[in-house]
């Protein structure tokens, strides 16, 4: 069995660089497996709006942030579109991609190193810049502008998950700004001028 099931290959929305849409099972199933064992989840709708509402703020500005960042070193450009590929997207995006991610990086990486030490502050800004360090790195495939964007994200979404405890809350952001670039900006990144 592939890796990886492929659903959309060489989509491009407007003048994009192409991109692939596909799911990996390994990736999420670790995800998975990280909530499962390692988290509590919101345990109802009402506990979830709270969530949502303390991260909305962090949403905003690491959303600002990053995408002014994007358009500065000339990765993306506004480009507001409409697509129904979004439906599907977004599903997997919050699915197979915030989860999983948010899991091992918020949920895994950040919790463990905020709890080694004896001072919880130093411990949780250093959990947050090492697991927002190691979310750029593994997005540096996508080219160094891609990881500078991502590690800054990084610092939002490990944000979002100090606030609250909750994956969800780092998640929600996390989709939040996907969504965003998806919808407003060039996606995944303009097209190399040849």
């Amino acid at each position: 069995m592939p890796e990886n099931l492929t659903l959309y290959e060489g989509q491009r929305l407007t003048v994009t660089t192409p991109y692939d849409l596909s799911v990996g099972f390994a990736k999420v199933v670790t995800g998975i497996f990280i909530l499962a064992f390692m988290h509590d989840r919101v345990r109802s709708w009402r506990e979830l709006g709270c969530v949502l509402v303390r991260v909305a703020p962090v949403f905003l500005v690491t959303a600002f942030v990053v995408m002014i960042l994007a358009l500065a070193l000339g990765y993306v450009k506004f480009d507001p579109k409409w697509s129904l590929l979004f439906f599907t997207w977004g599903l997997i995006n919050l699915f197979f991609t915030c989860l999983s991610e948010e899991a091992f990086f918020r949920g895994f990486v950040q919790r463990e190193i905020g709890q080694m030490g004896s001072n919880p502050k130093v411990s949780g800004i250093l959990a947050v810049a090492i697991a927002s360090l190691l979310f750029g790195l593994v997005h540096f495939g996508g080219g160094w502008k891609y990881a500078l964007a991502a590690t800054l994200a990084g610092v939002g979404y490990g944000i979002a998950y100090q606030r609250t405890q909750r994956i969800e809350g780092s998640m929600a952001v996390h989709f939040g700004v996907n969504a965003l670039h998806f919808l407003f900006f060039t996606y995944p990144a303009l097209a190399p001028v040849s």
